[in-house]
């Protein structure tokens, strides 16, 4: 019995041991499946991951050198960076330069236009004035020309005036010379007259001028001599000069007697009864 239940049980389980290797291979199998699915899974996940992977490689590399392309720029950038930073700074040192000459050019420019204002103002005033002159320009032509038109007659004029002024300067002298007595004219000279005895003659000459005459005479007989004037209406002297209670003659001699403006009267004489005589004589007239 214990035989039998022991065949039986060892019948039993190798039919249970068949089973669970049939179970077993079952799960195998199923497992084997599932692990080539997963397999397959896996191995797609993996390709998919060693292309992302790659994908992720190539393009931290692209990254990379990207970063290094920026990185490079970065650098030049900032080197740039630093010119353009002092480029700003040379502008703004040249910015204040410039504010300054602006503020200064804009003091000069206040400076002239102030100038330019007051320059204007003159200019006005010059031209003003211009116009005043011009116009004074034009009536100082026009007497120019009234008066270069009066030249010939003024010229004229000028020469009436310089003949008078000659004239009246030769005159002047003239009368100078006849205010102090200077002039002198010959009314006769070596004149020669006949009287017959008892005879006498009247010479007449005209004297313009107060003054003298001088007379010099020579006689071949006694005579004497009268001066008279118009001035005065008869003779004022008497040659010789008689002495008291005489009547004296001469038949030469000299002798002034003074004349007055007018004619002046010459009386000779020649008292003598029997014998004419003849008289020569040269009479001086100074004025």
């Amino acid at each position: 019995m214990n035989v039998v239940l022991r065949g039986m049980s060892e019948k039993k389980e190798v039919k249970s041991g068949r089973k669970t290797v049939i179970a077993l291979l079952i799960v195998i199998v199923v497992l084997a499946a599932s692990l080539g699915g997963v397999f397959y899974y896996f191995t797609s996940v993996v390709n998919a991951k060693n292309s992302t992977i790659s994908s992720l490689t190539l393009e931290n590399e692209n990254l990379n050198k990207t970063v290094r392309d920026l990185e490079d720029r970065l650098s030049t950038l900032n080197t740039l960076k630093e010119d353009v930073q002092r480029h700003v700074d040379e502008l703004t040192k040249e910015r204040e330069t410039l504010r300054t000459q602006i503020s200064s050019l804009q003091t000069q420019i206040s400076s002239l236009e102030k100038e330019r204002n007051d320059l204007m103002s003159q200019v006005s005033s010059l031209e003003k004035e211009r116009d005043s002159l011009r116009s004074q320009v034009s009536s100082l032509q026009s007497q120019i020309s009234s008066l270069q038109a009066q030249i010939p007659t003024l010229e004229r004029e000028r020469d009436n005036l310089r003949s008078q002024l000659s004239s009246l300067q030769s005159r002047l002298s003239e009368l100078e010379d006849i205010v102090n007595l200077r002039k002198t004219t010959a009314l006769e000279k070596d004149r020669t007259v006949n009287l017959p005895a008892g005879g006498d003659i009247t010479l007449s000459y005209s004297t313009p001028y107060a003054g003298y005459i001088t007379v010099t005479f020579t006689a071949s007989g006694p005579v004497y001599f009268w001066v008279g004037s118009s001035f005065t209406g008869g003779y004022y002297m008497r040659y010789p000069i008689p002495l008291r209670g005489t009547f004296d003659t001469a038949t030469s001699g000299t002798f002034t007697a003074p004349v007055y403006p007018g004619t002046t009267n010459i009386y000779i004489n020649h008292p003598a009864l029997l014998i004419g005589a003849t008289v020569t004589f040269t009479i001086t007239y100074t004025y």
